[in-house]
């Protein structure tokens, strides 16, 4: 059956309407509100450059930070230190990057300091890798070797980053032998080191890495076709 609102909810609704569409105007001369979350807005940040020569692991995050200053002077700096950094003797770095997203510094950078790099709410947490993870996801470089990069076909060279169309490949790849990607978790080929960035939680962390070794062994690997169904009464 249709039923006819009654005049007086109709004439109720107009000023609702008016005040709706002048909202919707301002928002719209204003432009959207920008993102203020800092551990996004850090995901965000291109370095032009990332010059480190026998720097200690302080030098290359206070580079970070002077570049995360310039473009964000009202945010605080997301990047938290879970423990200090101590090497006896101490340890130096060199790299020299252009171009580069300040989370890929940052994650060359703790690698080579036996960190990791996990992210929480609205930070970014450098730690230890023998920490617990507490649910948090990080950001890591894996080695690849030959044999396995060939099984997944990835090719090495010189450039820093592959294009968008291996990358895609390689996840669909990953996500075809029972990876998960959730959000904004992703998995790049870094053709000059023979790594992979991955961006994931750390159970997907330690499946990969499991798969990697046994591809490494010169094992097949294909997804069980029945991973996460619901076993019957009788079946085997």
């Amino acid at each position: 059956m249709n039923r006819r609102h009654p005049g007086p909810c109709i004439l109720f609704s107009l000023p609702w309407a008016l005040a709706l569409t002048l909202a919707l105007f301002v928002h719209a001369a204003l432009g959207a509100v920008p993102d203020r979350n800092p551990a996004r807005l850090f995901h965000d940040l291109i370095l032009p450059e990332f010059n480190l020569r026998k720097s200690t692991f302080e030098n290359g995050v206070e580079q970070i930070k002077k570049a995360w200053a310039k473009q964000h002077p009202d945010v605080p700096f997301p990047v938290v230190l879970a423990e200090p950094v101590k090497h006896t003797p101490p340890m130096f770095i060199s790299m020299d990057l252009r171009n580069v997203s300040a989370l890929d510094a940052l994650t060359y950078l703790a690698d080579y300091y036996g960190l990791v790099v996990r992210h929480a709410l609205s930070e970014v947490i450098l730690q230890p890798k023998s920490m617990d993870d507490n649910g948090m996801w990080r950001a890591s470089l894996i080695d690849v070797s030959p044999r396995a990069a060939a099984h997944l076909g990835l090719v090495a060279g010189s450039g820093q980053r592959a294009d968008d169309k291996v990358n895609q490949e390689l996840r669909r790849k990953l996500e075809g032998l029972g990876l998960k990607f959730e959000g904004d978790f992703e998995v790049r080929w870094m053709p000059d080191t023979k790594q992979v960035y991955f961006r994931n939680t750390p159970a997907q962390e330690a499946r990969l890495e499991t798969l990697l070794m046994l591809l490494n062994a010169g094992y097949t690997v294909e997804k069980d076709p029945n991973a996460g169904k619901e076993r019957k009464a009788g079946d085997k």
